[in-house]
C-alpha cells in the first residue's frame, strides 16, 4: 500500500513539472510566427520605363525565388512582397513588350527596388520580294531582291539603331537602310550583291530579320521566304519606237498577260530630260485581264518612256521592256 501511494505522488510530481516547463517562454526566432513581434520584413518597389519621362507600367510580372511568389505591379507601377523572412533572393521582372529583368537582393530589412524597363523593337511588316525587268539595251534581263521592313518600339521610332536580315544557309548578313518614311528600313540588292549567282538559289532559303534599339535590346523575327520569281514579261504594243502621242489623251495598250496566279498590272511613267530617268506616275491597281488604259492626265511636252508591270500578291513582280514615245501638245 505504501509503495501504491509513492508512486502515485510520484507521477504527479511529473506531471506538474511537465507543466511549468510548458508554460515558460520559448524562442519565436521565425519572423512569419505570430507570436513574434515582428511579423516579417517587405520587398517593394517600383517597375516603369527606361527613358524619361518614365511612365509606369502595370501587370508587370513580379516572380520572386526561391519561394516562388509571384505578384502584378498595380496601375501605378507599385509592386510588394509582405511578411518575407531574411535571405537572399532573385527577383525577376517582365512586362509585354518590354526587356525583362533581373535583381540579386540581400533581405535583412525592409528593401525596395525599382525596374526601369527597355521598350522591345518590334516588326510590324515585312516584304520579301523579288523584281525582274526586260530592256532593250542589255543582253539580259535584270534581276533584284528588294526588301522593306516596318518596325516599332515603346520608347519611340528614335530609339531603334539598326535592322539587318541573315541568310544562315549562305552566312550572309547584310544591313537595311532608313526610309524617308518614319519606322521604315528597305534595300535594294543586285545579285552581284548577294551569295548566289541568281536569285533562284534564294528560293526557299530562310531570311531572319533582327532590329536592335539603342539600349542593345535586339529581336528577331521568324523565318521569312521569298514565294517566287516572275519570269513571264508584259509585251507592249503603244506607243513604242518614239511614236508621238497627245498630253491627256495618252493611250496604253499591251497584249493580254497570262499567268496561272492572281496577280494585278501597275504603268510606270518616266520622263527622260538630258538623259536622265524620272519616274512621274505610277497606275495601280490594273485588271490583269484588261489590255487597254487611257491616261487622262495632262504631262508637259517631251520624251518619255513606259513599263507594264505584272505584280502577285507577294509583291514580287516582273516589268516589260521600256516603250518610248513623245508627247506633243495640241495648244
Amino acid at each position: 500500500m505504501h509503495n501504491y501511494r509513492l508512486r502515485i505522488i510520484r507521477g504527479f510530481l511529473f506531471l506538474l513539472i511537465i507543466g511549468i516547463m510548458a508554460c515558460e517562454d520559448v524562442p519565436h526566432d521565425n519572423p512569419l510566427d505570430p507570436v513574434n513581434g515582428n511579423s516579417g520584413l517587405v520587398l517593394s518597389g517600383k517597375v516603369s520605363t527606361f527613358y524619361q519621362p518614365r511612365l509606369e507600367i502595370e501587370n508587370a510580372v513580379l516572380q520572386l525565388k526561391p519561394g516562388n511568389r509571384v505578384i502584378l505591379s498595380d496601375a501605378r507601377g507599385n509592386f510588394a512582397f509582405n511578411r518575407m523572412p531574411p535571405g537572399n533572393y532573385t527577383l525577376y521582372c517582365q512586362a509585354e513588350g518590354y526587356r525583362a529583368d533581373s535583381a540579386e537582393i540581400e533581405l535583412i530589412q525592409d528593401h525596395s527596388h525599382i525596374f526601369y524597363l527597355d521598350g522591345m523593337p518590334v516588326f510590324k511588316q515585312i516584304e520579301l520580294s523579288t523584281q525582274h525587268i526586260a530592256r532593250w539595251f542589255q543582253p539580259e534581263d535584270i534581276y533584284f531582291l528588294e526588301i522593306l521592313t516596318r518596325v516599332d518600339d515603346p520608347d519611340g521610332i528614335g530609339d531603334i539603331n539598326q535592322v539587318i536580315y541573315e541568310i544562315p544557309n549562305f552566312s550572309f548578313t547584310d544591313t537595311l537602310m532608313p526610309d524617308i518614311e518614319s519606322g521604315v528600313f528597305r534595300k535594294i540588292i543586285s545579285v552581284a550583291e548577294l551569295p548566289v549567282s541568281t536569285l533562284h538559289a534564294l528560293i526557299g532559303q530562310a531570311f531572319y530579320f533582327y532590329v536592335t534599339d539603342d539600349f542593345g535590346t535586339v529581336n528577331r523575327s521568324d523565318a521569312n521566304y521569298l514565294t517566287r520569281i516572275l519570269e513571264e514579261s508584259p509585251l507592249l504594243i503603244a506607243p513604242t519606237e518614239l511614236e508621238t502621242v497627245i498630253s491627256g489623251a495618252i493611250e496604253f495598250r499591251w497584249n493580254p498577260v497570262n499567268v496561272p496566279f492572281d496577280a494585278l498590272l501597275r504603268i510606270d511613267l518616266f520622263q527622260i530630260n538630258s538623259g536622265i530617268f524620272e519616274r512621274i506616275d505610277s497606275v495601280f491597281p490594273i485588271e490583269k485581264n484588261i489590255t487597254l488604259q487611257v491616261y487622262e492626265k495632262p504631262v508637259i511636252p517631251g520624251d518619255y518612256f513606259w513599263r507594264l508591270l505584272i505584280v502577285d500578291y507577294f509583291g514580287n513582280s516582273s516589268a516589260s521592256k521600256e516603250g518610248v514615245f513623245t508627247v506633243i501638245s495640241t495648244n
